[in-house]
Protein backbone atom coordinates (compact mmCIF):
# COMPACT_ATOMS: atom_id res chain seq x y z
CA UNK A 1 0.00 0.00 0.00
CA UNK A 2 1.35 3.40 -0.97
CA UNK A 3 1.45 6.14 1.60
CA UNK A 4 -1.10 8.93 1.41
CA UNK A 5 1.71 11.33 0.54
CA UNK A 6 2.76 9.34 -2.53
CA UNK A 7 -0.83 8.80 -3.63
CA UNK A 8 -1.66 12.49 -3.07
CA UNK A 9 1.26 13.64 -5.23
CA UNK A 10 0.40 11.08 -7.90
CA UNK A 11 -3.20 12.31 -8.08
CA UNK A 12 -1.98 15.92 -8.07
CA UNK A 13 0.23 15.25 -11.11
CA UNK A 14 -2.66 13.65 -13.01
CA UNK A 15 -5.29 16.23 -12.02
CA UNK A 16 -3.47 19.55 -11.67
CA UNK A 17 -6.66 21.62 -11.45
CA UNK A 18 -8.17 19.78 -8.46
CA UNK A 19 -8.20 21.42 -5.06
CA UNK A 20 -6.53 19.90 -2.03
CA UNK A 21 -9.64 18.16 -0.63
CA UNK A 22 -10.72 16.44 -3.86
CA UNK A 23 -7.12 15.38 -4.46
CA UNK A 24 -6.93 13.90 -0.96
CA UNK A 25 -10.29 12.19 -1.51
CA UNK A 26 -9.01 10.43 -4.62
CA UNK A 27 -5.76 9.55 -2.84
CA UNK A 28 -7.52 7.73 0.01
CA UNK A 29 -10.48 6.25 -1.89
CA UNK A 30 -10.79 2.49 -1.15
CA UNK A 31 -7.27 2.32 0.32
CA UNK A 32 -8.11 1.32 3.91
CA UNK A 33 -6.35 4.19 5.69
CA UNK A 34 -7.21 4.77 9.35
CA UNK A 35 -9.07 7.85 10.54
CA UNK A 36 -6.00 9.06 12.44
CA UNK A 37 -3.78 8.76 9.36
CA UNK A 38 -6.34 10.57 7.22
CA UNK A 39 -6.74 13.30 9.85
CA UNK A 40 -2.97 13.80 10.06
CA UNK A 41 -2.63 14.14 6.29
CA UNK A 42 -5.70 16.35 6.02
CA UNK A 43 -3.92 18.78 8.36
CA UNK A 44 -0.73 18.59 6.28
CA UNK A 45 -2.18 19.09 2.81
CA UNK A 46 -5.37 21.14 3.28
CA UNK A 47 -4.96 24.81 4.26
CA UNK A 48 -6.27 25.26 7.80
CA UNK A 49 -8.02 28.46 6.75
CA UNK A 50 -10.12 26.64 4.14
CA UNK A 51 -12.46 24.97 6.65
CA UNK A 52 -13.57 25.61 10.23
CA UNK A 53 -13.25 22.88 12.89
CA UNK A 54 -16.81 21.54 12.44
CA UNK A 55 -16.40 21.27 8.65
CA UNK A 56 -12.99 19.65 9.12
CA UNK A 57 -14.50 16.88 11.27
CA UNK A 58 -17.25 16.24 8.72
CA UNK A 59 -14.79 16.15 5.82
CA UNK A 60 -12.54 13.72 7.69
CA UNK A 61 -15.62 11.51 8.20
CA UNK A 62 -16.26 11.64 4.44
CA UNK A 63 -12.63 10.71 3.72
CA UNK A 64 -12.68 7.89 6.28
CA UNK A 65 -15.80 6.39 4.70
CA UNK A 66 -14.31 6.76 1.22
CA UNK A 67 -11.14 5.01 2.36
CA UNK A 68 -12.95 1.81 3.31
CA UNK A 69 -11.97 -0.98 0.98
CA UNK A 70 -15.53 -2.18 0.58
CA UNK A 71 -18.51 0.05 1.08
CA UNK A 72 -22.11 -0.91 1.78
CA UNK A 73 -22.90 0.01 -1.83
CA UNK A 74 -20.35 -2.51 -3.09
CA UNK A 75 -21.84 -5.21 -0.89
CA UNK A 76 -25.36 -4.46 -2.12
CA UNK A 77 -24.26 -4.82 -5.75
CA UNK A 78 -22.67 -8.23 -5.19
Amino acid sequence: MKTIQKRFHSVRRKHVNLGDFPTLYLAVKKQGFSRSTISRWFSKVVDKNDYDAKDRRELINVLTKASRKSSEDDQLRA
